[in-house]
C-alpha cells in the first residue's frame, strides 16, 4: 500500500495500518502526479522570478558602488528575491520527497497544494502592497 507498511503473515485484504484494500496486481496503477506538479508550479515559477529579480538589484547595488552614494535598494525587492529563492529551494525538496506526496490520499495531496498556491498568492499581494508603500 501507500503508507510502505510490511504486509508478511497479514491475514486479510486489508492494510492493517492505513486500511486501504490491497490489490495483487502485475504491475503498477497509473501514477498521478497531478497534485505534484501544481504543488511544485508556483516554486519553479518563483525560483525564475527571483533570478530576473537578482539582476536589477545587482545593477543598484553597482551603481550606488560606482557613485559613492547610499544604497537605496527597495526592501519589497529584497525580500521577494528571498522568498523566490526559498520556494525554489522548496521545490527542490518536495522533489526530493516526493514519494511521501505520492503516499498521502488525494485529498491531502490537493489541501498540500492549495496551501502553496495561497501561500504564493498572498505573498504576491503583499508584495504589490509594499511596493505602493516604497514608492
Amino acid at each position: 500500500p501507500r503508507c510502505t507498511y510490511d504486509l508478511r503473515n497479514i491475514k486479510s485484504a486489508k492494510c492493517p495500518e492505513c486500511g486501504e484494500p490491497l490489490i495483487l496486481t502485475i504491475g503498477t496503477q497509473k501514477v498521478r502526479f497531478g497534485w505534484l506538479l501544481l504543488a511544485m508550479a508556483p516554486g519553479c515559477f518563483s525560483g525564475v522570478a527571483a533570478i530576473f529579480v537578482v539582476i536589477p538589484v545587482y545593477m543598484m547595488y553597482k551603481t550606488a558602488m560606482a557613485n559613492a552614494a547610499p544604497m537605496r535598494i527597495p526592501w519589497p525587492l529584497i525580500l521577494a528575491d528571498a522568498f523566490g529563492f526559498l520556494s525554489a529551494a522548496s521545490v527542490a525538496l518536495m522533489y526530493r520527497h516526493r514519494h511521501r506526496m505520492m503516499a498521502l490520499p488525494r485529498l491531502r495531496q490537493a489541501t498540500f497544494a492549495g496551501l502553496i498556491w495561497g501561500t504564493h498568492v498572498l505573498a504576491f499581494i503583499l508584495l504589490v502592497l509594499s511596493m505602493f508603500l516604497w514608492f
